[in-house]
């Protein structure tokens, strides 16, 4: 990549700096994609995943020449919006009922119901839930009952595309 860069544009920051952005797909897209597809890990807490959401969304914002001033209220909306829909529904009902407002809040409410709940061991029994009489209608068809919950398969390496 460097290489291919003649010598005063090798030696110019924002030539070379816009080559290697270019060369590693590192745009506003890019970023959008990371912030949208973005899964916990089964060894991350939840303050760990949202700093990686407010990162990406960082990214996401500093590519599109947006003011990081003016965007602030609407990135924690969005990414208290992404936990939310990533969460099992019992941890997104608690956290829309609690009315959490920042990610800090988000994180800190989060991680102490999954502590209350026994840590590691309440993500290992999320798929074992026992749904109640009432709830029929959505028996035996396998969707969750909080419609914006995506299960995240087949995470992607950003870099390299494997799975």
């Amino acid at each position: 990549m460097y290489a291919y860069l003649n010598v005063a544009d090798s030696q110019n920051y924002d030539v070379l700096k816009t080559a290697i952005l270019a060369k590693y797909e590192i745009n506003a897209e890019s970023y959008r994609i990371k912030f949208r597809n973005t899964c916990r890990k089964p060894d991350e807490t939840i303050a760990e995943w949202i700093n990686d959401l407010s990162d990406f969304l960082d990214g996401w914002i500093k590519f599109s020449d947006i003011s990081q001033e003016s965007v602030q209220a609407i990135k924690e909306l969005l990414i208290v919006e992404q936990a939310i829909g990533r969460f099992p529904d019992d941890l997104a009902i608690y956290l829309k009922d609690k009315q959490v407002k920042t990610a800090k809040d988000l994180a800190q409410a989060a991680d102490q119901y999954v502590i209350n709940r026994g840590g590691k061991e309440y993500w290992k029994n999320v798929g074992r839930k026992v749904v109640p009489t009432w709830q029929t209608a959505n028996k035996g068809n396998g969707k969750s009952l909080n419609p914006n919950t995506q299960l995240c398969k087949n995470v992607k390496c950003f870099n390299c595309g494997k799975i």
